[in-house]
């Protein structure tokens, strides 16, 4: 062994190591050790550093613009701040047996029965009044009573509300919209929503004029009765709310997007941004292409949500939807929403079934309360809920201006129909300002007399993008295995000089070390054999030489 050490300090690429031997005082083959050691010892201790780096996988996000030629146009959904049409409305009280009506009956009706019902369900009076009948009479409370297609009857139809639409400076139709379901908006439309496909869907030009152009009326009227939520931030509002989505992703119009106020146009100015991340160990992205069990693109929110969703529906029985429902699309309509009440029981009072009133106070309560999702939604299949691997989304840069601006009133009807465009605000305006669609000089009186109320019930929008460039950000390796090699490397031969070389020196040393070993404790153990087989062998000689002693038998011949 020692001459295998020898050799290893004689030959090898360490530094160090060699001195040991070259070295011929004790004094300074004892110093070269310890040098040698405290070295070596640096280095490992080093070296942990950087391995423990390594591991902890951090990244850097990297920026990047280039001109990508394959902008796709996002989808866009507005939706109406006050979702409820007052022409419809009217439509609905025709028929006395719609559900409408018995809704409002039963919230007519409930404010003198609140004492007894507070008497029959062991609940307080504050009770009733939070969890009964402000939820009914709130939008959340019709969304629930009416069901998805009842609120739809009474929200505003896509002629009416987008009255006129260009993309590309051609005009757009109805084909070109997804017609969704709010609790809170009611009817929701999306420009290149779900999958639509729309004509020239790439963009290749920037410019309010190579964008999208909504027209949208609210159909405001002074007369109106609207009701009012003290309870709710968003309530009694007036104009639209606008959401910018991927294309294909479902919007999030309590969590995303802005208002627009009727009487102004505004200019909505996109860039494309799009990011890249990496997948475990470096990141905790994944590849999903739809949202659970739609067929709409996956996004992080939009799959948190959902899962919102269904830790509700499992802790309390009912279905609670907080993100727009495709009326075209099936739902989970066999189980009940939460807020939905039994109407006929709640009316009956005194004589109502106690079980049923519980039964439906109880699921509004616990839709209220505060779930710990992320506990829960362990359990809960595809809730793991990380970023898309690759994603888009959108710097949006906002102007706006008074529109249409005094004196234009006249012209901007007339115009209009005169691309024989029917719905509510054509019928609405037609007997005060289309009238004088030949006598363009009223457009005084009309601005004096109609230009106010003109403004109050419409808005425009124009969404385009105001460069071909997009910005990727992506997400790289921090610390490389690449990089871990080369600091290794770097730190190896500053303190004992060891390279690649050097470790294949250090490998062979042990090999030799090892089969030294194993070869000492062979020839112990051989040597150990054969002193065992030479002194029986001795001794059987011994055995076989022996003679017996005359004088003992010879005690014996005298008898």
């Amino acid at each position: 062994m020692k001459r295998i050490i020898n050799e290893f300090t004689s030959n090898t690429s360490g530094h160090g190591w060699g001195m040991i031997n070259q070295t011929s005082s004790k004094f300074g083959k004892a110093l070269w050790v310890a040098i040698t050691l405290l070295s070596t010892i640096a280095a490992i201790i080093w070296v942990s550093t950087i391995i423990v780096r390594y591991v902890k996988y951090e990244t850097i996000d990297r920026v990047e613009a280039k001109v990508d030629e394959d902008i796709i146009f996002p989808s866009v959904t507005v939706c109406p701040l006050y979702g409820i049409s007052s022409m419809k409305i009217a439509e609905v009280y025709s028929d006395p047996n719609s559900d409408y009506i018995s809704l409002n009956n039963f919230l007519s009706s409930s404010y003198a029965l609140v004492d007894e019902l507070a008497q029959i369900t062991n609940e307080t009076y504050l009770s009733i009044m939070t969890n009964t009948i402000l939820v009914a009479r709130s939008n959340r409370g019709y969304y629930a009573n009416l069901g998805v297609s009842g609120v739809s009857t009474i929200g505003h139809e896509f002629g009416d509300f987008i009255p006129y639409c260009l993309y590309q400076e051609k005009e757009c139709s109805a084909a070109d919209f997804q017609k969704l379901v709010h609790h809170e908006y009611k009817n929701c439309y999306t420009f290149n929503g779900g999958d639509i496909n729309i004509s020239k869907p790439i963009i290749s030009s920037t410019g309010a004029q190579k964008g999208l152009s909504l027209t949208l009326y609210l159909e405001n009227s002074e007369n109106a009765y609207v009701a009012y939520n003290v309870n709710r931030v968003m309530t009694a509002a007036s104009g639209a709310r606008v959401i910018i989505h991927e294309k294909g992703t479902l919007p999030d119009p309590d969590n995303e997007g802005f208002d627009v106020e009727p009487g102004h146009l505004i200019s909505v100015a996109l860039s494309a941004n799009k990011r890249q991340l990496l997948k475990q160990p470096w990141g905790e992205c994944a590849e999903h292409n739809t949202l659970h069990s739609t067929d709409y693109k996956y996004t992080r929110n939009t799959c948190r949500i959902k899962c919102i969703e269904k830790v509700i529906q499992r802790q309390c029985g009912c279905r609670y939807d907080l993100l727009p429902v495709d009326i075209n699309a099936t739902t989970e309509l066999d189980i009940q929403p939460c807020g939905k009440f039994n109407i006929k029981e709640w009316l009956k009072a005194t004589e109502a079934n106690t079980t049923v009133l519980k039964e439906d106070l109880a699921k509004v309560i616990c839709s209220k309360e505060e779930h710990q999702w992320t506990a829960l939604a362990k359990d809960i299949p595809s809730c793991e809920c990380e970023y898309n691997c690759t994603y888009v989304d959108y710097e949006i840069e906002t102007s706006q201006s008074v529109w249409p601006m005094r004196g234009s009133e006249l012209d901007f009807f007339c115009q209009l129909s005169y691309l024989n465009i029917s719905g509510s605000f054509f019928e609405r305006f037609q007997n005060s300002i289309g009238i004088h669609c030949n006598s363009f000089m009223e457009y005084i009186n009309v601005a004096q007399n109609h230009g106010d109320e003109l403004r109050a019930n419409v808005l425009r929008v124009n969404v385009y993008f105001k460069t071909l460039e997009v910005k990727y950000t992506i997400q790289d390796e921090g610390f490389s295995l690449v990089s871990m090699i080369s600091e290794i490397g770097g730190v190896l031969g500053i303190f004992v000089g060891v390279s690649i070389i050097t470790i294949l020196e250090i490998f062979v040393l042990c090999s030799g070390i090892v089969h030294v070993i194993i070869n000492s404790k062979k020839v112990s153990s051989e040597i150990n054999v054969k002193e065992i087989k030479s002194t029986s062998k001795s001794k059987l000689e011994e055995s076989s030489n022996h003679k017996p002693d005359d004088s003992y038998y010879d005690q014996f011949k005298k008898y």
